[in-house]
């Protein structure tokens, strides 16, 4: 359900560190206090602890569990945290997010004047309002509300006897019998909703939830933060294509499955996953709501890793996987796919990934598929885009619709590249990418190598670029490395990292600035034996060894032919 005011919070997968607050029900004990200071409903509110200063640390959602058990209490919830009862209670952690028992929903801590309030988890059988959304073709009844952003959906006017309290799966039949669904938070805080009868705009209602079922592909993707763009800021114009083009093309192909359902469908729904550094969380998520099912905050970068390195603020590859797995349940069956968020999906693309993979019973065999290269010298680009949200969206949209025509009339060109990398489940569970972070090499040529090693993957499922693939505005990089002295590089490492780089099969090319230098020392490190006299790299997650052992030694000589082109630039490297 939501407040009328719109909820601060993100899913968090469980390994990453947070803040705690913690809660019980049991009477007032030494720590125990009740915070009702700011409480409108004290006599609602549970004891909550107060925390030393000694236990003011950031934890994982086991060891959060863990600290509020030993203290004699729980985790405090969502509705602990909005009812205000844990104001006050120590380490400053009002104004940060924590975690809290509902599902690992993070929250910020203090709701109140100046601040969005919160969404917050009710029991299913709890009666409240509902409002109907819909992005197809409605009859009577539904119409789009002029408050809203241009990008709402459609809205059901209810009036007299449908002005009911209802639990929330009789609202979402109610919402289908109408033709629709149950709004989003984000729908309802952008006004698409406003005013639709029975009084609900004051009222808590229910909304339409992100739980992912049956056997979807998961598209993740990792937007980048740019506030100074000069198009499109606080993202780049190639993203917002991006965004676009997904959003069209994920309702296409769950809108045609449910008009066709096809039981012999590989994937049955496509999720769009948006998985962005935390610092960049806050100022990314209102241009991201629209477009992405599901956002998450990812718990580290290269500068919270490395902040006495000069470099760029880059996201880990298997932190992002993570976050795209961490939408469905553990043993639930699904398809994972990988791409950069400038790497936008052409018209049916879902369609042909799914048609691909079913292709002679190949489903659980990995696919990657290369992008085209789109010149936008002939293309109407916008010269300004400062305005709001509905303006470059509406810019992004006809950007979008000029790439499709210039598709059609083959005006690409053939990228070598690979950014796209689609796998069953239990491939990307057989793998681990480590400290592998994106936009430096060598993290695609990794992972082309992880799929033939744990996917045997056949070069057959590597798809040249083609009108069914994705593509990528022009051909320019919106950021550059920033090249450094031998001298001036290795004085940042020591000499044990520096020798990692000896052990990376992947890099030809001497690394020149401080990202490709840490990149080839973490892609050293991936492939170190697991144990000593072992031929199983760190890149095999236990319990896969035969898998790796299987197939490596048919890419053995390959990883031997790169090391030995490489080994006159190590030594030289190395040994200044």
């Amino acid at each position: 359900a939501i407040p009328r005011t719109w909820g601060e919070h993100f899913d968090a997968v469980t390994h990453e560190v947070h803040g705690v607050k913690c809660c019980s029900d049991d009477g007032e004990r030494p720590g125990w206090l009740k915070h009702t200071e700011y409480a409108p409903h004290p006599d609602r509110c549970p004891f909550s602890y107060k925390m030393a200063e000694e236990e003011c640390k950031l934890l994982t959602f086991k060891e959060a569990t863990s600290f509020c058990a030993a203290k004699g209490g729980r985790i405090c919830s969502v509705n602990d945290i909005l009812a205000r009862c844990t104001i006050g209670n120590g380490c400053g952690f009002d104004n940060e997010y924590v975690w809290t028992i509902d599902l690992n929903i993070i929250h910020l801590g203090r709701p109140g004047p100046g601040r969005l309030g919160g969404n917050f988890a009710a029991p299913a059988h709890e009666e409240r309002g509902a409002k109907c959304c819909t992005e197809q073709e409605a009859g009577l009844g539904w119409s789009k509300k002029p408050q809203g952003e241009a990008w709402c959906p459609l809205s059901y006017n209810q009036v007299g006897e449908e002005c009911n309290y209802m639990t929330h799966p009789v609202a979402k039949e109610f919402c289908a019998s109408k033709g629709g669904r149950l709004c989003t938070p984000f729908e309802l805080q952008s006004g698409c909703a406003v005013s639709t009868g029975c009084n609900f705009d004051s009222e808590q209602v229910w909304t339409h939830t992100s739980e992912v079922r049956g056997h979807p592909l998961i598209h993740v993707f990792s937007p980048y933060y740019n506030p100074s763009a000069k198009l499109f800021a606080p993202l780049t114009m190639e993203q917002w294509a991006m965004l676009v083009s997904a959003k069209t093309e994920r309702d296409r192909f769950n809108q045609e499955y449910l008009a066709n359902t096809n039981p012999n469908a590989v994937f049955d729904s496509v999720v769009l996953v948006c998985a962005v550094l935390k610092k960049d969380f806050d100022g990314m998520k209102a241009s991201l709501a629209p477009y992405c099912d599901i956002i998450k905050a990812l718990p580290r970068s290269t500068k919270s890793e490395h902040p006495d390195l000069e470099m760029k603020d880059l996201p880990y590859l298997q932190d992002v996987i993570d976050a795209g797995r961490s939408v469905v349940k553990e043993r639930q069956d699904f398809h994972l796919m990988y791409t950069n968020s400038d790497i936008a999906p052409t018209e049916n693309f879902y369609q042909f990934v799914e048609r691909r993979l079913r292709y002679k019973n190949r489903h659980t065999e990995p696919l990657i598929v290369n992008r085209m290269t789109m010149n936008t010298k002939d293309m109407a680009l916008p010269t300004n885009t400062d305005g709001p949200f509905r303006v470059k969206h509406v810019l992004a949209t006809n950007l979008v619709e000029q790439v499709k025509y210039a598709v059609k009339r083959g005006e690409w060109e053939r990228h070598p590249g690979h950014d796209c990398f689609i796998a069953h489940s239990s491939i990307w569970k057989s793998m681990t990418f480590g400290d592998l972070f994106l936009g430096c090499p060598p993290w695609s040529g990794i992972a082309v190598y992880a799929f033939y090693v744990m996917g045997n993957l056949d070069s057959k499922n590597i798809i040249a670029s083609n009108e069914h693939g994705t593509f990528h505005l022009d051909d320019s990089r919106t950021w550059h490395h920033v090249d450094m002295t031998r001298y001036s590089l290795l004085k940042q490492f020591s000499d044990a990292d520096l020798e990692m780089v000896t052990r990376c099969p992947i890099i030809l090319k001497e690394p020149k600035n401080t990202e490709s230098v840490l990149s080839a020392i973490n892609c050293g490190k991936l492939f170190m034996p697991r144990e000593e006299g072992s031929e199983v790299p760190k890149l095999v997650q236990p319990g896969y060894e035969k898998n790796y052992l299987k197939n490596y030694m048919e890419y053995k000589s390959m990883r031997d032919y790169t090391l030995r082109r490489k080994q006159g630039w190590i030594r030289h490297f190395i040994k200044n």
